[in-house]
């Protein structure tokens, strides 16, 4: 099981936090959590890396996955959705799980209104 973890692109740069000059923490340690657990894993931080929707993909070509998670607050959670809807269509059978402020603040509705994300690392979801 190979896991890919990303931090969506910005959609505008309105704040600070849209350009990033360091890579997103909450990320970094999922990741180390992980490879201490010998579970392969990548970050891709497209804020930092000043990647785009496209950028991204063509990233994920050039990796073996089978999970990916994304982390995203509120004003990213369109962005995370159109990546992980790219992904949907270029990656087949590949699960996309939703994290961050929004997904944690509204779990019920973010897996309503966004089907293409399968689960969100919440207990007591139903």
């Amino acid at each position: 099981m190979n896991v890919i973890l990303i931090n969506p692109p910005a959609y505008h740069t309105i704040e600070v936090h849209d350009t990033p000059n360091h890579p997103q923490l909450g990320l970094a340690y999922l990741a180390a959590s992980l490879e201490k657990n010998n579970i392969p894993v990548k970050v891709i931080d497209a804020k930092f890396e000043c990647l785009n929707t496209n950028q991204v993909i063509e990233k994920l070509k050039t990796l073996d996955f089978d999970i990916v998670g994304f982390t995203s607050m509120t004003h990213d959670i369109i962005m995370a959705v159109e990546v992980a809807k790219k992904i949907k269509l270029e990656f087949k059978n590949k699960i996309t799980i939703i994290g961050g402020v929004h997904a944690t603040a509204l779990p019920k509705e973010t897996l309503k209104e966004f089907s293409c994300f399968d689960m969100l690392p919440l207990e007591n979801v139903n």
